[in-house]
């Protein structure tokens, strides 16, 4: 009971440490951009990077069911981050159908040493993509022959 009782303790100061470490690190921007060939160019900066090791990002086409894309980014000491996704070229990749149109919310997570991860914000970041029909199409007879 008492070996239980301790592990909840320092379980609960790891919690309270980790979210003291995240705040040491203030997310100043967090932009989505669509190229003209449908990448979504995501840039981010931060006040600092006290605390942290890395970003990880999630996109969702629903705004409620996130996956992770990308490896994980290291910390560089530049304060200002970016990254180009490709959704649609991994929907074809994946040889599924894509919509023509469609929203992207795109979600930013500080990871902790101890490789936790805490939201860089609460409000995702939104992208309009519309993706070219030929090209889609095109993309996916060429997928079909590599």
């Amino acid at each position: 009971m008492e070996n239980t009782v301790l592990t909840s303790i320092r379980y609960i100061i790891m919690l309270l440490l980790a979210g003291t470490l995240a705040q040491a690190a203030e997310l100043l921007q967090f932009t989505a951009s669509v190229m003209p060939d449908n990448t979504v160019h995501l840039v981010w900066s931060v006040s600092s990077e006290s605390g942290i090791v890395g970003f990880e990002l999630e996109r969702s086409t629903d705004e409620s069911w996130y996956q992770p894309i990308g490896d994980r980014i290291s910390c560089d000491l530049s304060s200002i981050y970016d990254y180009y996704d490709h959704p649609g070229l991994d929907a074809i990749n994946r040889g599924n159908r894509i919509d023509v149109e469609q929203e992207y919310w795109y979600m930013l997570y500080y990871v902790l040493p101890t490789g936790e991860r805490v939201p860089a914000s609460e409000d995702p970041v939104q992208v309009s993509l519309t993706m070219n029909a030929v090209r889609v199409t095109w993309g996916g007879i060429k997928a079909m022959f590599r």
